[in-house]
């Protein structure tokens, strides 16, 4: 027999199953009920549809007959699978009766193993973040007036590095990921310098949320595409600081001189010209804010026009 760590011997569980060879074809009038259900099912035609009262009334009672037979069957077998498990039950049950004191034991030493497993995993995430705020610290700690570090311990962290007990003693190949993070984070910063000024600051902001280089690129492009947009719309609301457009003169209200007569032997002076109408129509996008600064950009101007409201 084979012995425990304390020396006692295993027991090992034996069972006398010759008794429930009687059991391999449990035996009844199967055959007779069979007969029975085909002879139902063959003698009763299912109509593809109702087509009255009475033929709904026939088939509720033919419907209502069938599930009576077919409930005595059930009803027997019930029965049947209730005596042939009762013996399997007792069983089971004495079974784990007999076990229940090993089992207690088992679950007591399997908690002061987990507790033992998990000190050993804090401690080692404890070393771990201990090395990246040390070695890293423009990163893991938080400089100046900041709230949070630009990368904290938790978002480079990876659980993996504390899951096998097996390696929980060496700290290399989790701090050699940090290294790699580190690196990587150095030469996306380098690469995000072709970015102005304020559009780095949200590229870098996304590449220390995400340690992704491509996220951090594709926040700098959309946020470059975002200030154009701005500036455009800037541009369109403050006209005054564009060169103002020629407008056409408005007409003279002067009054009309009569033409002066030449002297003899010289051409008749040429009339002067009418006022030509305009030939530019000037449209400048506005909302109900702007229009009175624009109305006055224009009279500062001496454009004349009229500001109509289209919506």
């Amino acid at each position: 027999m084979a012995k425990t760590v304390s020396g006692t011997e295993i027991v090992p569980l034996t069972v006398d199953t010759s008794s429930l060879a009687e059991y391999d074809e449990i035996r009844g009038n199967l055959a007779e009920v069979q007969r029975m259900c085909d002879e139902i099912a063959s003698e009763y035609h299912v109509a593809p549809a109702i087509d009255g009262a009475d033929a709904y009334r026939s088939a509720k009672e033919r419907r209502a007959y069938w599930r009576r037979a077919l409930k005595q069957v059930e009803d027997e077998r019930k029965r049947v699978k209730t005596a042939y498990l009762a013996p399997l039950t007792t069983f089971e049950t004495g079974a784990k009766h007999a076990t229940a004191s090993l089992t207690e034991v088992i679950g007591r030493q399997d908690g002061i193993i987990k507790e033992y497993e998990e000190g050993c995993r804090e401690r080692k995430r404890a070393r771990l973040e201990s090395y990246w705020e040390q070695t890293y610290p423009l990163y893991a700690l938080c400089t100046g007036e900041a709230e949070e570090p630009l990368v904290p311990f938790g978002r480079v962290f990876d659980p993996d590095w504390v899951k096998r007990m097996g390696e929980i003693g060496d700290d290399k190949p989790a701090t050699d990921a940090m290294d790699a993070i580190a690196r990587d984070l150095a030469r996306s910063e380098d690469v995000l310098e072709r970015f102005a000024p304020e559009v780095r600051t949200a590229a870098l902001s996304e590449l220390y949320r995400t340690l992704d280089l491509s996220e951090a690129v594709h926040r700098g492009e959309q946020e470059e595409r975002r200030r154009a947009d701005i500036e455009r719309q800037r541009a369109a609301l403050r006209p005054e600081q564009a060169p103002a457009p020629e407008a056409p003169q408005a007409p003279s209200e002067a009054p009309v001189e009569a033409p002066v007569e030449a002297p003899a032997g010289q051409a008749p002076a040429a009339a002067p010209e009418a006022p030509r109408e305009a030939e530019y129509m000037i449209t400048i996008p506005c909302t109900g804010e702007d229009k009175d600064a624009i109305v006055a950009v224009l009279k500062a101007h001496g454009i004349r026009g009229s500001v109509k409201r289209i919506r």
